[in-house]
């Protein structure tokens, strides 16, 4: 659930003001690492941790340390395009994707980016055929991308 929460307040932010707070990326990864030990401790077999856990359980709860590193990977990996093409990927995505990738592992979490991805791409060429036909100038358009790693994300938590 705190995915979800966290994923829409950024699509808001995204979308509203191309920029999202810096307290929103701490509060996420504060509470995903908690989540994540709370998942982890629930495995050890201690009771009261595996009925929390069943409690919060979602598809992505018994994951092992090297599929949360490749989540995690994934985020590093667009912060390092971000870098090296001038800001063309924003890093606020690589930082999101860092994020999704501690709930999400390796492979939900590139589900994500791809879907994420498709679900962009459309929306771009329908501005492009809008723009095609005289009704709006789409020429130089920034399209902000957390909007669109939103329902992908909430599709991906009830998979």
């Amino acid at each position: 659930m705190g995915i979800l929460i966290f994923l829409l307040a950024a699509a808001i932010y995204d979308w509203k003001y191309r920029f999202i707070p810096g307290w929103l990326y701490v509060a996420a990864a504060i509470e995903a690492v908690l989540w994540r030990g709370i998942c982890q401790i629930g495995k050890e077999g201690i009771w009261e941790a595996e009925q929390i856990r069943k409690f919060i359980r979602g598809p992505a709860s018994d994951l092992s340390f090297g599929e949360i590193c490749g989540g995690v990977g994934i985020g590093l990996l667009l912060l390092f395009i971000s870098k090296k093409s001038d800001g063309a990927i924003g890093k606020g995505d690589g930082l999101t994707f860092m994020i999704t990738g501690i709930y999400l592992g390796l492979w939900r979490n590139l589900c994500l980016l791809w879907f994420s991805l498709i679900l962009c791409s459309l929306w771009g060429a329908g501005l492009m055929v809008i723009g095609r036909m005289g009704w709006k100038q789409v020429k130089k358009k920034e399209l902000p991308f957390l909007p669109f790693v939103f329902p992908v994300g909430v599709w991906l938590t009830i998979l």
